[in-house]
């Protein structure tokens, strides 16, 4: 009877889901194509997802396909529970670019951030990450380049999710732990009889 109550208990704790990690990439994707409102996998591109060439040879994000370089790339994530970022950055070495990574909780507070810079004779593509404790709900990441533009690519957008706590449903959970208590004091009644009875025959 006490294991009874003992699982009882425990079921109204909460129980874990699994972790896991996720990458994605572009080379699947139209070239020119729009990637914007598109579930990708458990992230969605808010603004800046047009699909290019990059410098290293593979199909990558531009912030813009006419050239404005406006808009730094935003996505938040559909999966819950994530909790550490990482993306790649660069182009092909025209000018110095200063890169950005920054995280966001659900109501939109910053949680954490980190920066790299890529100089003006370097191509390729640089790779910033970051975790937090907190759930990051979504995330901003661009290059500062000529005249402040995000005229950089980005490519390989991963993250991962940590395990988070679900709780048993309250009435669920109320009545398996009553039903264990009452097993409990069921039993210890009963053994108290049983010793009662010992004692009356003796």
């Amino acid at each position: 009877m006490k294991a009874l109550l003992l699982s009882a208990i425990l079921c109204t704790a909460a129980s874990l889901a699994s972790a896991a990690h996720y990458s994605i990439g572009f080379d699947d994707a139209a070239l020119s194509s729009s990637l914007t409102g598109v579930d990708l996998g458990g992230a969605v591109f808010d603004s800046g997802a047009f699909v290019h060439i990059g410098p290293e040879g593979s199909r990558a994000l531009l912030s813009s396909n006419d050239g404005s370089y406006t808009a730094p790339f935003r996505a938040r994530f559909t999966l819950r529970g994530v909790t550490a970022v990482s993306v790649d950055l660069g182009d092909w070495g025209m000018d110095e670019d200063h890169l950005f990574l920054r995280a966001y909780d659900a109501a939109g507070s910053l949680l954490a951030q980190t920066t790299s810079y890529l100089p003006w004779y370097t191509a390729g593509m640089r790779r910033l990450s970051l975790s937090t404790e907190a759930e990051i709900a979504s995330v901003v990441f661009y290059g500062a380049g000529w005249q402040g533009q995000n005229n950089v690519y980005a490519d390989n957008l991963s993250f991962d999710t940590r395990d988070l706590p679900t709780v048993v449903p309250l009435p669920a959970a109320a009545v398996l732990l009553a039903s264990g208590m009452a097993a409990f004091a069921w039993a210890r009644r009963r053994s108290g009889r049983t010793g009662a009875c010992r004692n009356a025959e003796n």
